[in-house]
């Protein structure tokens, strides 16, 4: 299986080390699926991991643990740039989802539109506790 996590899923994962994005970010270290990421999403980790909102969230080694985890599952295809959504900063997300043939894009943010799409190619665009019992088989 192959899964898309919005960059929130991994703020949340840092932030919250219980919570169901936790789960999911084990259930990818752990082996249980192949995460795809890319360069702009890495990107915008670092530059994410620097707002001040985050200060006092996590330690900077974190984020570059993270980020260094990341760097193994970056998709090495062509990713066409041809989808939108609410918010223009995660329409990559959708781009990468169908490029590299996905088939889940998690996401925990209600407001970028990603969710009302439900579906990009081949993917299922769902919420984490959607993800965790589609993953469990319940």
């Amino acid at each position: 299986m192959r899964v898309v996590f919005d960059t929130n899923i991994f703020f949340s994962f840092l932030i919250a080390p219980a919570g169901p994005p936790f789960l999911a970010v084990r259930l990818w270290v752990d082996g249980k699926f192949d995460l795809i990421t890319c360069a702009q999403q890495i990107e915008e980790v670092r530059r994410v991991s620097r707002y001040s909102k985050f200060r006092n969230s996590f330690a900077p080694h974190e984020v570059g643990d993270l980020v260094n985890m990341l760097k193994g599952s970056i998709y090495s295809g062509r990713i066409a740039r041809k989808y939108t959504c609410d918010d223009p900063d995660d329409a990559y997300l959708l781009d990468l989802a169908d490029a590299s043939g996905a088939d889940f894009l998690v996401t925990g943010d209600h407001s970028s539109g990603l969710l009302t799409q439900k579906k990009i190619g081949r993917a299922s665009i769902a919420t984490v506790r959607v993800f965790l019992k589609a993953v469990s088989g319940q």
